[in-house]
């Protein structure tokens, strides 16, 4: 489940990255807000990607100390991204900071997604198992 997880937030990620910047380039038509939020979505998208990939290494990792030095050294490499971008790209701060928030609402959606399919797959489980008990006492 947790794969499936990641892999959902992932996908909804892109999908909020694009909405949140269309909305963006039509509600403020403004350079430095809409290359802010697209840009801030990318970071977060690509960042939670890569995450994602090392977790899923990790997983299965003999030695786990030196993925988890990797993992320190993708955390410093967002950082610095970060510190550039705000320092050097015309963005608005605060569209950024949405754009890259967004891992939060996708995280949020896809918690409830799969656990409503994994709670309908129980409950169909559950009703076979009910009505297989049934049909033995018939």
């Amino acid at each position: 489940m947790e794969a499936k997880l990641l892999r959902t937030v992932e996908r909804w990620n892109l999908i909020l990255g694009a909405a949140l910047t269309l909305a963006a380039a039509v509600i403020f038509p403004r350079l430095r807000i809409v290359l802010g939020v697209a840009t801030g979505a990318a970071i977060a998208s690509i960042n939670f990607t890569i995450l994602r990939r090392l977790v899923e290494k990790l997983m299965t990792a003999r030695s786990k100390g030196l993925l988890l030095a990797v993992v320190l050294v993708k955390m410093v490499g967002l950082l610095v991204s970060v510190w550039l971008i705000l320092k050097y790209l015309p963005v608005n701060v605060i569209a950024f900071t949405c754009g890259l928030s967004i891992f939060l609402v996708s995280f949020f959606v896809a918690t409830v997604k799969v656990t409503v399919a994994q709670a309908a797959e129980d409950t169909k489980r559950n009703d076979r198992e009910h009505e297989d008990s049934q049909h033995m006492v018939n």
